[in-house]
């Protein structure tokens, strides 16, 4: 990924469906200042309105300089569309959860920033990586990837489709040498989700990270929400 111009001097107010009532411990979720971010045009996926921002945060090891933004950690700032503000809230209490189990999480943090709360997610794609997400695998198998989109935009198709099966054949012929370490993670991920009642993990929410010449499981960063 390419280092973006600052487009805006602040995140927008995002709009959501519902108001989820009050948080009383508010003031306890730390303020991101306006000098402390800037937000950058890329074109996000998801139904959950979203920017991606750099944030500057005091690293010990100086690899983030303040004069120099493109230094600054990059995450993605979701802001709750249907349940605001418990939605992000949620969101970043599920993520907490796997890293006290000792699931292998994306670095999230909780601020609020231009008056809204927002739940961040740090982009971890290195410049020679590329996100495959599991409707492409299924894709691959299948060799149509529009029939593979298709199947996986429509939740009841899917789910007499996609089964585990299906999957696990899927990640076996697409990456023959990292398959069996990809349905390893693939089973934490799902069985973290069970642990904390999330039932809508779709096809979009499962990814490899392909680097080069190997390949990782992306880190789990969405509850579903």
């Amino acid at each position: 990924m390419q280092y973006a111009q600052k487009i805006q001097e602040k995140l927008r107010v995002e709009q959501s469906q519902n108001c989820s009532g009050v948080i009383f411990n508010e003031q306890r979720i730390p303020w991101l200042k306006e000098t402390h971010y800037l937000v950058e045009d890329y074109d996000l996926d998801g139904d959950a309105p979203k920017q991606f921002i750099r944030v500057y945060r005091y690293i010990r090891d100086g690899s983030v300089r303040k004069n120099k933004p493109k230094t600054w950690i990059p995450y993605i700032a979701k802001t709750g569309a249907k349940w605001y503000p418990h939605e992000s809230v949620i969101e970043y209490l599920i993520n907490r959860i796997g890293q006290v189990l000792g699931i292998e999480m994306n670095e999230v943090r909780l601020y609020r920033i231009n008056d809204q709360i927002r739940f961040l997610s740090q982009y971890f794609l290195e410049q020679n990586e590329t996100l495959i997400h599991g409707a492409e695998i299924c894709g691959d198998y299948l060799e149509d990837q529009a029939f593979a989109e298709e199947i996986a935009n429509d939740k009841t198709t899917a789910r007499e489709l996609f089964t585990f099966e299906f999957i696990e054949e899927a990640i076996l012929d697409v990456f023959p040498t990292h398959g069996q370490d990809l349905l390893r993670k693939l089973v934490y991920i799902l069985t973290f989700d069970a642990i904390v009642g999330n039932n809508d993990r779709h096809f979009l929410q499962l990814g490899s990270d392909t680097i080069l010449v190997k390949t990782r499981s992306a880190p789990t960063n969405c509850s579903g929400l």
